[in-house]
């Protein structure tokens, strides 16, 4: 016994000096020669489990559990059965006498290595292992103890190390399911003594009734369809058996740990088991209610230390159950009592969302209730709340009882009261997988028209209130927040990107509605346009050679100005989306929408043109300039998406040989703005609206145009060297298209006018490679690298 002392105190002096700071390097390697020089000995083991029960060093203890897993993982079939089980038994008591003693990472060693033993030995050589664990979970005093073990069992049977053989691990895996039903009912039984034991705490008042958070905006949300919550919804709640869920009051601590732990346990347990099997409506409702702990949030000013750890730990209860919850809904899980299940899960899910969405204008911050909860928590709702309508909608949705529209009621006032981009942009998500279920639904179904009329007031809510979101006019301290410069690994900028997923939506509801979807945006543009019509009468003339200056001078007037200027722009560009659907099939009942809106566009540039706003002296140029600049650009680029829908137009509208035609309009109006002082950005847009153009229109005898000739002429003198190679490559192209594409409608050839036309591209070609060919002449081109430097950007230019 003396031996055995002095060893291990010469052990705890070797691990103290080892970790202490001030051993020099060399030391460390001499103490780490003896110590695996020890490792290597016979009976180890023996002095390591003596050693592990009479020490309190912390460095002591983890080696000795190092020199264990050592022997289990390199040892283990050679040893002796006596000794198996005599190392096994000393592991297994001394966790259990120790556990609340010893830190947690040793207690988690230790759990592992009882563990890793199980998977060599259970259950031929340890029958009672997992008997051990579940005795274990379900003592109250030992109960966090056997929850590790579970999890870690759990952890290291399902996804077992390369060194078993594949029938030990699929020996494993049968095994395993064999304790699901067992482990699970430790798991539900733990969380419901929690829930029970709390409840009697929550003062004696009736629950909320389902529509107790809906205050009077939200019943007129859809005033154009039946969203209004009533009887079907409340008798649907009514034949629950739980009650809605109520704010809880916090949990000790001894729950709480015994909550997470129960939580952790059946999120890994449902990471791997076939769900059907198993999951019941029960255990599903209560882990929604541990769920509904990180959805009720308290006031977040002025909360001392003790209230904030309180929010903390409720937090933690509501992400570790949604994620459980996610470990279900991602499983296309229909268990035993399939219409109890779905009943279940709507009523838990259309409550939780009641609570997250509920008005909070009481409090003093007046914020929504998102606002004020977790991030992680909203992230993991928003994920469940897509694989809920990803895989189990059209249950629900095929059920004429299930109050379909007041749940989308609640998605519609999740969605807008995100209080980030980001959650924004993945509630869009959301509703684009709805669409694409809608789509699907409308396409395969006979009832069209009652199907569409039914959710028409839904799809018309959305859209306003997206571009309600969108526009400055309403929410510019928001996006000004958005940068505008910097590109993402998309080139879009994080305003361009939010603009486009908002678009985006509109735009598939458009498909479906586009007559309706059509006004709501054009409206919008008109009211806008007119502003920037309207500022013509503002505008002071030019005095010798100072600019037109814009008598907008006020601070609030200038704002108001540059709000609506980004919010034409925005409408522009959600216009240029509607072309597709007044198009193709659509056109003959569009026509005159599109027609109308063409006309409002050639009008919009003509004037753009005209006063060249970007110009103009403001009272606030730095931001007035580039706003002007961006819609006279967005016009000639909404022009260029109608090109789409004029190629359908000239086909009917023959009248190419007046010099007023569309096409030759849209035309001039493009080489208007390819020329010096034009900024970059109206020119690059000018230009892909000429190559659209030429290329899709194709308009007759469009190369004996005058500013066509006029542009031609000006190329064949290189006059237009100074636009950036990619604007110059697209003009290029574009004057090639006027003069090699077949002209459409145009059948034969001889009214082409091949020979022409090939005269003029054979001389444009050799305007364009004059430079190159004259570089190469010089006899000095080979020998200088100069010239061959100047040469590469007209090999550049010519040769895309």
């Amino acid at each position: 016994m003396a031996s055995e002392d002095t060893s291990l105190s010469a052990l705890e002096a070797l691990m103290t000096e080892f970790f202490s700071h001030n051993t020099s390097n060399e030391r460390k390697r001499q103490i780490e020669q003896i110590l695996d020089s020890f490792k290597n000995q016979p009976e180890c083991w023996r002095h390591c489990l003596n050693f592990l029960s009479n020490t309190s060093n912390q460095f002591v203890m983890m080696y000795c559990l190092t020199v264990v897993e050592h022997i289990i993982n390199q040892m283990w079939i050679r040893m002796p059965a006596p000794d198996k089980a005599e190392l096994r038994t000393t592991l297994r008591i001394f966790m259990t006498t120790n556990h609340q003693k010893v830190p947690t990472f040793i207690c988690n060693k230790l759990g592992k290595l009882i563990v890793d033993i199980g998977r060599l030995d259970w259950p031929h050589f340890y029958p009672d292992f997992f008997m051990n664990i579940h005795q274990l979970a379900q003592a109250p005093e030992t109960a966090p103890l056997g929850l590790m073990l579970i999890q870690t069992a759990f952890e290291e049977f399902t996804s077992p190390r390369e060194d078993l053989a594949v029938t030990r691990k699929e020996e494993l895996h049968r095994l395993m399911l064999e304790q699901v039903p067992i482990v699970l009912n430790i798991l539900a039984g733990h969380l419901d003594a929690v829930l029970e034991k709390h409840s009697h705490l929550v003062t004696a008042t009736p629950p909320p009734s389902p529509t107790h958070y809906q205050n009077n905006s939200q019943q007129t949300l859809f005033s154009t369809s039946p969203l209004h919550t009533g009887s079907l919804l409340s008798g649907m709640f009514k034949s629950s058996s739980k009650n809605p869920f109520q704010c809880m009051p916090p949990l000790d601590d001894e729950s709480h740990q015994l909550s997470v732990l129960s939580l952790k346990c059946l999120a890994q347990l449902l990471s791997w088991i076939p769900l059907s099997s198993y999951i019941t409506s029960s255990l599903l409702t209560t882990v929604f209610h541990f769920a509904s702990f990180g959805c009720h949030p308290e006031p977040v000013m002025n909360v001392g230390m003790q209230q904030a750890q309180t929010l903390r730990k409720n937090t933690d209860l509501g992400i570790q159950a949604m994620g459980c919850i996610n470990e279900i809904m991602s499983k296309h899980c229909i268990p035993a009592d399939y219409e109890g299940f779905l009943l279940q899960v709507f009523q838990d899910t259309f409550h939780l969302l009641q609570n997250l969405t509920k008005d909070n204008s009481k409090n003093a911050s007046n914020r929504n209730t998102l606002a004020d909860i977790d991030d992680v928590y909203v992230e993991k709702f928003t994920d469940f709340l897509m694989l809920f309508v990803t895989h189990h909608l059209k249950r629900f949705e095929s059920n004429e009882q299930f109050p379909i529209l007041e749940f989308l009621a609640l998605l519609f006032k999740y969605t807008f009261q995100q209080p980030s981009h980001d959650g924004f942009y993945s509630c869009l998500e959301v509703w684009n997988v709805f669409l694409d279920y809608l789509s699907y639904k409308l396409k395969n179904e006979n009832n069209y028209e009652a199907t569409l009329n039914k959710y028409k007031g839904v799809l018309l809510a959305l859209v306003q209130e997206i571009f309600r979101k969108l526009q400055f006019r309403y929410n510019q301290s928001s996006l000004e927040e958005l940068d505008d410069e910097d590109l993402d690994d998309d080139s879009f900028t994080e305003w361009q990107s939010f603009l486009c997923q908002c678009l985006e939506i509109a735009s598939k509801i458009s498909e479906l509605l586009p007559h309706e979807i059509f006004h709501l945006v054009f409206s919008v543009f008109e009211e806008n346009l007119r502003i920037y019509f309207d500022l013509e009468q503002y505008l002071k003339p030019p005095l010798n050679s100072s600019p037109a200056e814009l008598n907008v001078v006020g601070e609030n007037e200038c704002r108001r100005l540059h709000c609506s200027l980004r919010d034409l722009s925005s409408m522009l560009q959600a216009l240029g989306r509607m072309v597709i659907y007044m198009s193709g099939e659509h056109f003959t009942t569009r026509k005159l929408d599109a027609q109308k809106t063409l006309e409002k566009l050639c009008h919009a540039a003509t004037y753009s043109n005209r006063h060249k706003f970007y110009e103009v002296k403001t009272a606030a140029p730095l931001v007035l300039k580039g706003d002007f600049i961006e819609v006279h650009a967005q016009i000639l680029a909404t022009l260029k998406a109608f090109c789409y829908w004029l190629t359908q137009y000239v086909k009917e509208t023959r009248d190419e040989n007046s010099e007023n035609s569309i096409e030759k309009i849209i035309a001039e109006i493009a080489i208007a703005n390819i020329k010096r002082n034009v900024p970059e950005k109206v020119t690059h847009s000018a230009a892909h609206l000429l190559i659209s153009l030429t290329a899709t229109v194709r308009p007759v005898n469009l190369f004996q145009f005058i500013p066509v000739q006029e542009l031609l002429a000006l190329i064949g003198k290189l006059e237009l060297r100074f636009l950036p190679i990619e604007t110059q490559i697209v003009v290029y192209r574009s004057m090639s298209n006027v003069l090699v594409l077949p002209w459409a409608n145009v059948t034969s050839d001889a009214q082409q006018m091949w020979p022409i036309r090939s005269s003029q591209h054979d001389l444009l070609i050799q305007a364009l490679s004059e430079p190159l060919r004259s570089a190469c002449s010089n006899p000095n081109f080979f020998q200088e690298k100069m010239l061959q430097e100047h040469a590469k950007s007209n090999i550049y230019g010519f040769s895309r």
